[in-house]
């Protein structure tokens, strides 16, 4: 009986979350400077109360376009984000602007690990880490070592269980195939 294995997995909309929170640093970081600002607002004399409250409100403005910005690349970000899983190897499209695409046969597929953070726990995503062996006499390696980590961060906790048993089966008849020869 074949497997029924879908050729392109979602990535969840946590996985949009997080990947937002990830660009929002910047709007977290300046927030609190707000408030504070707000709290001393009371101590300032005024006559420079004009001039603060301009302040302020480009300081707002500042924040809302760092917000806006995070959002729109956060979700640029997932939108060009893409894993297709097929009869012969894991297909990864991302990237920003420029879409960076990575192959992965089976053959060269060692591991396939699920790791998570308190951080991931607490938002319900994974990040599936695939370790493949290191390329053979004649192939380059993709990343300069022996050992070459891919990671597909910020998934679905089902989605990436998911992908995990699709790949590890599928790497493993791959591999008694091979060695079968």
């Amino acid at each position: 009986m074949q497997e029924h294995i879908k050729r392109y997995h979602p990535l969840g909309t946590k996985t949009l979350v997080m990947m937002v929170l990830k660009r929002s640093a910047v709007f977290l970081l300046f927030l609190p400077i707000l408030f504070v600002g707000v709290f001393f607002l009371g101590y300032v004399p005024e006559s420079l109360l004009n001039v603060t409250a301009n302040a302020m409100l480009i300081y707002v403005a500042f924040l809302i376009i760092a917000a806006l910005l995070a959002l729109a690349l956060g979700w640029l970000e997932y939108a060009r984000y893409w894993i297709f899983v097929d009869d012969r190897d894991v297909k990864i499209a991302r990237g920003l602007i420029a879409t960076e695409q990575i192959g992965i046969p089976y053959r060269r597929i060692q591991d396939v690990k699920i790791k998570r953070s308190l951080v991931d726990q607490l938002f319900g995503v994974s990040n599936v880490v695939i370790t493949m062996l290191g390329p053979g006499e004649n192939e380059p390696s993709a990343f300069g070592q022996e050992e070459d980590e891919i990671i597909l961060p910020a998934l679905d906790k089902k989605i990436a269980l998911e992908i995990q048993d699709i790949v590890l089966k599928k790497a493993q008849v791959e591999q008694v195939h091979i060695l079968g020869r």
